[in-house]
């Protein structure tokens, strides 16, 4: 991949609108050819399982439960006092966070489109290449690293992708760009294998992404400041299987992070608002 001139974009830095549609334009083109390979019979469901969020063992509960309560506890003890009453709200979460997750992965709609999710799509899983003539332009995109893959909505890869690698300012300005642009990009890719009656509307779309608002604070304020943070021990994967408090699975720095904390303001006070949490 590198001989072809294409690289990994720094994760810590989140990406910007132009990476944004580009990745979600090839996500709707991925999705639409992998409903139709499931319509042909070339793939079936059966031949995945769970995504790792949708499975209730203990290692994945272990995972959403430790995030959470470890926002929580770094909200509550080392940001400003106006958040302590935040953090006891999202402190309660952290116990049914895995139950209220895996339902979402369980609750497909009967409208709903099934296409293969990448399952793991984020900065470090996928490749760019760009252009000779700007700064910084990508002209194309690589995915990478398919173990996770699974069948469901496509809205989990969508969602996925734009919580947790997006920087959340140009998120929160372009949502409504982003899904309009992968809509279009699914739509068009469905109709050119003739199959233009599968396609979901822009409202059916915007639909399945509110319906996955739970997943939306769980990307945005745990596997965001992970991914984005700058330094390299924000996790630790060993002690997923071990007996320790859930919470020190995750470093507490990238959650201290003045650069974390700014960015997610915003919408940590609009969610609470709008009861993404209940």
């Amino acid at each position: 991949m590198e001989a072809q001139n294409f690289k990994v974009a720094d994760r810590r830095n989140c990406l910007d609108l132009n990476h944004g549609l580009l990745v979600i334009k090839s996500l709707g083109r991925m999705h639409a050819m992998s409903h139709v390979l499931l319509e042909r019979g070339s793939i079936s469901r059966d031949d995945l399982g769970l995504n790792h969020l949708e499975s209730d063992s203990y290692v994945s509960n272990r995972l959403i439960e430790g995030g959470v309560k470890q926002l929580a506890h770094v909200m509550e003890n080392d940001w400003p006092s106006e958040w302590k009453t935040a953090a006891r709200e999202i402190a309660k979460e952290a116990p049914i966070a895995s139950e209220k997750i895996r339902k979402l992965f369980s609750d497909f709609p009967s409208d709903g489109l099934l296409v293969m999710n990448h399952g793991d799509c984020w900065t470090c899983n996928m490749m760019f290449k760009y252009s000779p003539y700007e700064k910084n332009k990508p002209i194309a995109v690589k995915f990478l690293d398919f173990q996770a893959c699974h069948y469901n909505s496509y809205i989990f890869d969508v969602i996925h992708f734009i919580y947790r690698c997006i920087a959340p300012n140009i998120r929160r300005e372009n949502i409504n760009r982003l899904l309009e642009e992968y809509q279009s990009s699914l739509a068009e890719t469905l109709t050119f294998f003739g199959l233009p009656e599968k396609a979901p509307t822009l409202e059916q779309v915007c639909n399945e992404a509110k319906r996955l608002n739970y997943l939306k604070f769980f990307l945005a304020f745990t596997s965001l400041p992970m991914s984005s943070a700058d330094t390299n021990t924000a996790f630790y994967i060993d002690r997923l299987a071990t007996n320790c408090d859930s919470k020190d699975v995750y470093s507490p720095e990238p959650f201290q992070a003045n650069k974390f904390r700014l960015a997610a303001d915003v919408d940590i006070r609009r969610w609470l608002k709008d009861g993404f949490f209940e």
